[in-house]
């Protein structure tokens, strides 16, 4: 009996480890999107300031 709820027990651990892989992956993928929305904005502000000076 106590062998089958650490099984079980280790079937849930398992699948929120899978959740947070998951989530760490949706993460990783958010940072990659801001930092080249940033780069965008820095590049435009680049071009802007070197079109008026």
């Amino acid at each position: 009996m106590n062998l089958l709820y650490s099984q079980r027990q280790l079937k849930g651990n398992n699948s929120f480890r899978y959740v947070v892989y998951i989530l760490i992956a949706y993460y990783n993928i958010f940072i990659i999107v801001l930092l080249y929305i940033y780069i965008y904005i820095y590049i435009y502000i680049y071009i802007y300031i070197y079109i008026y000076i």
